[in-house]
């Protein structure tokens, strides 16, 4: 497994805010692992939650996880936080291969920690 880009990642968030989030992608053979974390320590503007089908589309767009979005896992990743803990969410989503869009996300809870077992299993 090797990790092929790990920076923040501009956009705008409900069209006109500028957000930014930090994304690390993982590539296992011919699959992707991206994780999109909320920065916790500045205000980033739009949440990764909020934003999650845009930042998903402008990697797609740069080329950064391959052209088969049915080899990319997505994980939604928050740091502990005001009391909360920290949590790594899935993130699943439509693809419109007509329209090369990515919509209608839906979140499955994988752990509060992402062990090395954990990113192997998701990526096989």
């Amino acid at each position: 497994m090797e990790q092929v880009f790990n920076d923040r990642v501009d956009y705008l968030g409900f069209g006109v805010h500028k957000s930014f989030c930090n994304v690390e992608i993982l590539k296992n053979d011919d699959k992707y692992l991206v994780i999109m974390t909320e920065p916790m320590d500045e205000s980033s503007g739009t949440s990764v939650t909020n934003a999650c089908e845009t930042i998903a589309s402008d990697l797609f767009h740069r080329g950064l996880v391959g052209k088969n979005p049915e080899n990319v896992v997505w994980i939604e990743h928050y740091p502990e936080r005001g009391g909360f803990p920290e949590t790594y969410d899935r993130i699943y989503f439509e693809y419109d291969w007509r329209t090369k869009s990515i919509r209608n996300p839906a979140w499955e809870h994988i752990a509060e920690k992402l062990e090395d077992e954990t990113v192997v299993e998701l990526l096989k």
